[in-house]
């Protein structure tokens, strides 16, 4: 068996990823069976650096987009 990733969020995080995988994956994907593993399933079975740049982004979005489009900021 390959690396297995640690979730650094929170639950309700990890809620919210598995609820868009869920929406937007068609595998069926089994944790037993990784043969059958689409690609993000993939990824968040074996991929740290991955899971952690996406926590990290969903983080960071609010502020890169305040920083963005607020007025007094650029000023």
């Amino acid at each position: 068996m390959g690396n297995r990733t640690i979730w650094n969020g929170t639950v309700e995080e990890a809620q919210e990823l598995c609820e868009i995988l869920k929406r937007n994956c068609e595998c069926g994907a089994e944790p037993s069976n990784s043969s059958t593993r689409c690609p993000p399933h993939a990824m968040l079975l074996s991929d740290q650096r991955a899971l952690d740049g996406l926590l990290f982004v969903r983080h960071i979005a609010r502020r890169l987009v305040r920083e963005e489009f607020d007025a007094a900021v650029a000023a």
